[in-house]
């Protein structure tokens, strides 16, 4: 834009009464040696250099508040929390030079909406779409009408109306629109405009090649069996256009504070251990509910499990690759590095048994961010094609902690993850992968099953070790019976473990904030329901009990045999060798 536009653009802006200040940052400082030309006429020009912040705000609130001033800035605006004059920003008007900016000015559109508008800069490169932007009449620019008239335009729809815009997308060429929307990043914005308007909420589109009636039979099978459970974003409706042979369905939206493996891998995100196992045990969980179903997935990997950092609650997506049929082969063989070894030689294809090869690895990866497979065996590989896969996950595979092969160990700097997260976990979790990875590669019978992990993740959850330093570890019951001390892999320091409850298969540390949860007593998952707490003795702090929050009274059971009924909303004090006596279960505290 040439510097006579850009004059008389502010000097209209300034000739409007309530104009006082204009802010303009000119993000790369395109007219820092034009800007003193301007003929603005009794317009004061300030000079912003990134160091008078606080004399500028003096300027214009208190030494000079009646003149008119084109505040300049060679540079990017800060964000709120860095400029010191954010307040006065907002009850000013601002003014923009770039491209984005300058096209909305033309239309009509606030530049408070400039940064919503930046989104989809690919779209405002076109001046034809720009143009048939103009033409639909738009009323009332706001986030929403801005969203729907882009979408307006490139499905060809002449009126910002969503309703016609489904129709479109519905009965005229999707393949095409669709990859319009991807293109320029509105495919998210308009399901979520679907949802808001009709209940829709995402989709997933076959096309030529995909659309096969197999696979729509296959769809109609897995809607028609409903969702395991709330983990899976399962397909809710099929979509069936009246034209054409494609068809696509629609599934709940995925929350945008969930996240993937390689978030983590990325260190995007820093789940807690806790976090971590909790996560594992709701993605085994949800396995578990499929595969009780009698079906298969086939294609467990990173791009179906999406985690929330901060609670471990998970969402399985991809559920379309679901069989139910066990007569006929899946259509979906799996995603390489993932399908068990089998899978790989062509010997046999998905199953349930392939389906927990494939959870294994995704939970190698939560909790050592590597693969059970590469170690140095896959550094050593100079182009990683066909037969050297096959080679490495299929005819030759060798877990990178095997005990008895070692040939394929985590290479320093290459695998660091997994030489430092292996020994932080106890010796039940090496166990069950060195299992999964040595005898679970070639004997599918013999592969770790869902209870087996779940127990395994259960335990792990209840046995967190919280250090002086504030690092959570693991209680290790092997280094406890080897009377072993449990050493802080933060601080190097001791950790004391506290009394435990064990209930069967259930071991819980008794700390100050330990809940006993329905699944410690009665063994069914149920890792929501709280049955008891750890509280303290108000008449005596040096004192602590479990109180009774399940529906039943528990039995309190003394070393010489004497019990004591625990009613509900009562106390049991915590002491080795006491025995609690469950509805069908009995605990002791060691």
């Amino acid at each position: 834009m040439d510097l006579q536009n850009i004059q008389d653009q502010l000097n209209t802006e300034f000739a409007k009464s309530e104009t006082r200040i204009i802010f303009w940052f000119d993000d790369k400082g395109e007219y820092e040696d034009e800007v003193s030309e301007l003929q603005l006429g009794d317009v004061k020009l300030h000079i912003l250099d990134g160091t008078n912040w606080l004399y500028s705000k003096y300027l214009l609130n208190e030494e000079d508040k009646e003149s008119k001033y084109l505040v300049y800035a060679a540079f990017a605006k800060p964000s709120d929390a860095e400029n010191p004059l954010a307040d006065m920003y907002y009850y000013s008007t601002p003014y923009y030079t770039d491209r984005v900016s300058q096209m909305s000015q033309e239309i009509g559109i606030d530049n408070h909406f400039k940064e919503h508008l930046s989104q989809y800069a690919n779209f405002w490169k076109n001046k034809h779409r720009i143009e048939k932007f103009k033409e639909l009449g738009i009323d009332h620019y706001n986030a929403q009408t801005i969203d729907i008239g882009l979408i307006a335009v490139l499905t060809d729809v002449k009126t910002p109306n969503l309703e016609e815009v489904v129709k479109q997308m519905m009965l005229g060429d999707n393949e095409k629109y669709f990859k319009a929307l991807d293109d320029n990043g509105l495919t998210d914005k308009f399901w979520e405009l679907c949802e808001k308007f009709f209940g829709y909420k995402s989709d997933k589109w076959y096309f030529k090649g995909s659309a096969t009636v197999r696979q729509k039979k296959m769809l109609d099978n897995i809607i028609a069996k409903g969702s395991p459970d709330a983990s899976f974003l399962w397909p809710m409706e099929l979509i069936v256009p009246n034209q054409g042979p494609l068809f696509g369905y629609i599934m709940p939206l995925r929350p945008k504070s969930y996240k993937s493996i390689v978030d983590l891998m990325k260190k995007r995100v820093n789940p807690s251990f806790y976090v971590i196992c909790r996560t594992a045990f709701n993605l085994t969980k949800g396995y578990q509910k499929l595969h009780g179903m009698g079906a298969k997935y086939q294609d467990i990997s990173f791009g179906n499990l999406f985690f929330d950092p901060d609670s471990g609650d998970v969402l399985i997506c991809d559920n379309d690759n679901v069989s139910f049929d066990s007569s006929k082969p899946g259509g979906v063989l799996g995603t390489p590095g993932f399908m068990a070894p089998e899978i790989v030689r062509g010997e046999k294809r998905p199953s349930r048994e392939t389906d927990r090869y494939s959870l294994s690895v995704l939970l190698f990866y939560l909790f050592m961010v590597n693969h059970p497979l590469e170690g140095k065996l896959e550094a050593n590989i100079k182009c990683m094609d066909y037969a050297a896969r096959v080679k490495l996950y299929g005819t030759d595979p060798v877990f990178i902690f095997d005990p008895d092969n070692r040939t394929n160990r985590p290479v320093k700097g290459i695998h660091d993850n997994a030489n430092i997260y292996w020994p932080m976990y106890p010796e039940k979790m090496r166990k069950m992968f060195t299992k999964a990875f040595t005898v679970g590669l070639n004997i599918p019978s013999k592969r770790i099953t869902e209870p087996e992990w779940m127990n395994l993740f259960a335990n792990m959850m209840s046995g967190m070790l919280k250090c002086s330093c504030g690092a959570s570890n693991f209680y290790d019951e092997k280094l406890e019976a080897n009377g072993a001390a449990h050493v802080c892999w933060h601080c190097q320091q001791a950790i004391p473990v506290p009394v435990k409850i064990v209930v069967g298969k259930s071991t819980v540390l008794l700390n100050d904030t330990t809940k006993l949860l329905h699944h410690h007593i009665y063994g069914d998952y149920d890792m929501e329901t709280v049955v008891g707490s750890v509280v303290q003795n108000p008449k005596n702090p040096a004192l602590w009990g479990i109180k009774n929050e399940d529906e039943v009274n528990w039995t309190y059971e003394m070393p010489d045999g004497t019990q004591i009924p625990i009613e509900v909303g009562k106390t049991a004090g915590i002491a080795k060798g006491v025995k609690i006596h469950f509805s069908d279960a009995v605990g002791e505290f060691k």
